[in-house]
């Protein structure tokens, strides 16, 4: 439950930053047109490396609250992880190109995986299944997004 609680303080903080600061708004112009926010007044650069220091100090406290979890330090603990994120941002709405997307977005794309690969597993079938699925929404989650642009 600690941990629950770790991620859940750490994602209501972020989607508040997110939504209601002016950082977490430029991050969105940033994202989306680095051009248009450079000649809007912001400091493209400042953003980048803040978010950037932001994210490095987020990976290491994700670091230790797996080793808390696990009690095992390993250079292959989070081996793998990064697959998962990637699909449960694209599944949340986060675009590649920048500009979508959000916190909560993609705090739904991990509880859909959740419940994905606890299927997976009651199902009883093996790991490389899991990772057949996460492929197949990140390609439908693309996909989706790619034909909604198309549309407008």
């Amino acid at each position: 439950p600690v941990l629950a609680l770790l991620f859940l303080g750490v994602a209501a903080a972020g989607a508040l930053i997110q939504r209601a600061t002016r950082y977490g708004r430029s991050l969105y112009l940033v994202g989306s047109n680095p051009r248009a926010a450079r000649l809007a007044g912001l400091p493209v650069a400042g953003l980048t490396v803040a978010t950037y220091t932001a994210s490095g100090l987020l990976a290491a406290v994700g670091g230790l609250a797996l080793l808390a979890r696990s009690g095992v330090s390993s250079t292959f603990a989070g081996r793998g992880f990064e697959f998962e994120a990637l699909a449960a941002v694209v599944l949340g709405g986060t675009t590649f190109e920048g500009g979508r997307g959000g916190i909560g977005g993609t705090v739904a794309g991990i509880f859909v995986l959740f419940v994905a690969f606890n299927l997976v597993n009651i199902v009883g079938l093996n790991y490389n299944v899991q990772r057949v699925v996460e492929g197949v929404i990140i390609i439908a989650a693309s996909a989706a997004y790619t034909v909604l642009k198309a549309e407008r």
